[in-house]
């Protein structure tokens, strides 16, 4: 018995899919595969371990406040399981999380729960040394109109390097 509807279903739907094909043809539509948008967008936001770009600016106090807590006694405990970074979008929390888990020394191992750690915005300098490399060139002077219009920039951008 279910074998008959699952039959009759299938029967169905071979003649539902015949009927797109004849209509395909008759109106010589073509066939092709397109990737979806929403996954083409999303693979930028993807992130790893590997720390992209050749220079990370204003990070390296909060790397070090981040690697003194996991290697201090105090914290190797049984108890602790997370540390969390908290920032706003853009700041660079998953910046430091790379460079915490690739520092050499003994960060990645730890893991607990502990007070957070949270990441205020770069500052002005080291923001602009980002963006002049981004948007400039590391060892390039551009014209001088446009490096105060990017000095601008940073400057609203208030330490956020996604701004």
């Amino acid at each position: 018995m279910l074998c008959c509807k699952v039959q009759r279903k299938l029967n169905e739907i071979i003649r539902r899919l015949d009927r797109i094909a004849e209509v395909k043809n008759k109106f010589l539509l073509r066939e092709c595969v397109r990737e979806r948008q929403s996954e083409t967008v999303a693979e930028w936001r993807q992130t790893s371990s590997t720390i992209i770009g050749p220079e990370v600016y204003g990070r390296d106090e909060d790397r070090e406040k981040v690697v003194e807590f996991l290697l201090s006694p105090t914290q190797n405990s049984e108890f602790l399981s997370v540390y969390p970074i908290v920032g706003l979008g853009g700041i660079g929390k998953t910046t430091l999380a790379q460079l915490v888990y690739n520092d050499k020394r003994d960060v990645a191992a730890i893991m607990g729960t502990c007070p957070a750690h949270d990441l205020t915005g770069l500052s002005e300098d080291d923001c602009w040394s980002l963006f002049k490399q981004r948007a400039i060139g590391p060892s390039k002077e551009g014209d001088e109109g446009l490096m105060n219009i990017g000095k601008e920039i940073v400057k609203k951008c208030g330490g956020l390097r996604m701004a």
